[in-house]
């Protein structure tokens, strides 16, 4: 189903971005004067900047009727951040993108194309990014596989929050409730129809990357956490193999030496039957954390609150309208 975009709202999150935000600006201004769109805006939300940057955006704001900046009153993450623009955003399309100018403006135009043909998600896949050190690539590699593996939501490969979506999916996203959250999770977690579009990252336009790798890494687990209960179950499957292998070697150590008095001269002593047994106990212990575990899981699934299902339209959505007589 087609769609048309009557007012377009760009989310940009900042955090210390003084020597990128003028150029980026300008640079996003000029793609979006190419789409002559009959209304747009720009939000910034600076995340608690310790530098000029909310005076640039200040200065911005001033002399631009377009740009809208929502300050925080500290550093909560670029997740938090991104939420509070996606809550303030008022148009009918939302696109959202990074202000270190890696997310290219230029791609836009793609975006709205696919978001116009009918897609209400459109997300960028970065195929290739020159200020990614070797580290990085390595630790993307990994996080990647061990979310298909563990995750209960198909996460595209090096997929990215520089994204377009309809404001049906932006208003379920507001709906979610959860505060350690993982925003390109839970968009993919919606389900609405996505199409995605591969672009290579350009370089960054000033400054130094301000994602450090200690904060990847706790935003990965954050986000193999919150999308599967399948590492919970890791503890019943050890404890069940210990438990099983143990309780096997009891019963033919017993057999061996005391129904058949040991034909294969074992010589099984008193002490190794108790680290059997002990070990058949372990195996127990693991079982039972790996089943509470799992109610933990349920009651952390209840907290999270999200939606039983989430309806996309109706049939009275679809088709002509009757007209109503009297």
């Amino acid at each position: 189903m087609k769609q048309q975009i009557d007012f377009l709202s760009i989310v940009v999150p900042v955090y210390n971005e003084e020597d990128v935000i003028g150029p980026f600006h300008e640079l996003l201004e000029k793609e979006l004067k190419k789409l002559k769109l009959p209304r747009y805006e720009i939000m910034y939300v600076n995340d608690g900047s310790k530098d000029s940057t909310y005076d640039k955006l200040a200065e911005i704001a001033t002399t631009d009727k377009n740009v809208r900046v929502l300050e925080l009153t500290r550093n909560f993450g670029k997740e938090p951040a991104l939420s509070a623009g996606l809550h303030n955003a008022r148009g009918d399309c939302i696109v959202t993108l990074d202000a270190d100018g890696q997310h290219p403006p230029e791609k836009i135009v793609e975006f709205l194309e696919a978001y116009k043909s009918g897609y209400e998600m459109v997300a960028g896949v970065r195929m290739s990014n020159p200020d990614e050190k070797a580290f990085k690539k390595f630790g993307n590699r990994v996080y990647y596989k061990l979310l298909r593996m563990t995750g209960s939501t198909f996460i595209q490969p090096r997929v990215t929050d520089f994204r377009a979506m309809s404001r049906d999916a932006v208003n379920t996203f507001c709906h979610l409730t959860e505060r350690r959250r993982i925003t390109r999770g839970l968009l993919d977690w919606m389900g609405y129809p996505t199409k995605y579009i591969e672009f290579e990252a350009s370089k960054r336009m000033a400054g130094e990357v301000t994602y450090s790798t200690k904060k990847l890494f706790f935003l990965a687990v954050d986000s193999i956490l919150s999308s599967s209960r399948r590492p919970l179950s890791i503890s019943i499957l050890i404890g069940g193999l210990i438990t099983s292998l143990s309780l096997l070697a009891l019963v033919v150590v017993f057999f061996e030496v005391y129904i058949f008095n040991d034909p294969y001269s074992w010589h099984i002593s008193g002490s190794a039957m108790v680290g059997l047994f002990i070990l058949f106990m372990v195996g127990l212990v693991f079982i039972s954390q790996g089943i509470l575990a799992l109610y933990l899981a349920r009651i952390y699934e209840e907290a999270q609150q999200r939606p039983l299902y989430i309806i996309r339209r109706s049939k009275s959505d679809i088709g002509p309208k009757e007209e109503v007589t009297d």
